[in-house]
């Protein structure tokens, strides 16, 4: 998490640390937008928990805005077009790529 409270200008060279506004042409870091894929809570329930977390956390620092859009899955199918299951037969699709759509679209909009 970003630390609000702390100097963003820290010289690699260890000399003295300059709050942003001290510095001579310095700017101050006033938001951070993350834009990122949500796995779906029913076919991957933790990696769905760990970014709603996630996004959470990267909250706190109120200069942090999450915008999370779902993936988007493809499916094995069957020579018939339905989703194929796994080898006991139940009906739990087998996925066989995950793709981040749109993301790429917000991040260059204004």
């Amino acid at each position: 998490m970003l630390d609000s409270s702390a100097p963003l200008c820290q010289p690699a060279d260890g000399g003295p640390e300059y709050e942003p506004e001290e510095r001579p042409g310095s700017r101050r870091l006033e938001r951070v937008l993350v834009y990122r894929g949500l796995p779906s809570a029913e076919h991957e329930p933790k990696p769905y928990a760990r970014n709603l977390a996630q996004k959470t956390e990267r909250e706190r620092d109120p200069r942090v805005k999450v915008t999370l859009r779902p993936l988007k899955y493809r499916y094995e199918r069957t020579a018939d077009g339905r989703k194929a299951t796994d080898t006991s037969g139940r009906p739990r699709p087998i996925i066989i790529e995950r793709l981040e759509k749109g993301v790429d679209v917000l991040c260059a909009l204004p």
